[in-house]
């Protein structure tokens, strides 16, 4: 049976992600269908990167105004903790 993917759907939702082989994967839900595939993040990325923004976005715990963290629980519960340091401008 082919993927969402290979028939051309369009993707609704990232419902989760997980690592398969080493390699980070998107589970996809299909519009129109009650059909979810796993798709390479690197496809998805390159394929929809708006979705799978939304996806992070939806995800980001903001802890101070100085660091922003991204915490995504993986569907298999891995979890993937990415720190982004905000630079702050300080006057002479």
């Amino acid at each position: 049976m082919c993927s969402g993917l290979e028939q051309g759907l369009d993707p609704e939702e990232i419902l989760g992600a997980t690592s398969v082989g080493g390699q980070l994967t998107f589970l996809i839900k299909w519009k129109g269908s009650e059909r979810a595939d796993m798709v390479p993040a690197a496809v998805a990325n390159k394929k929809w990167p708006q979705l799978v923004i939304g996806f992070y976005e939806a995800r980001i715990q903001w802890k101070d105004v100085q660091q922003a963290s991204v915490a995504v629980k993986l569907i298999h519960g891995t979890l993937f903790h990415i720190v982004l340091l905000v630079g702050s401008k300080t006057e002479s």
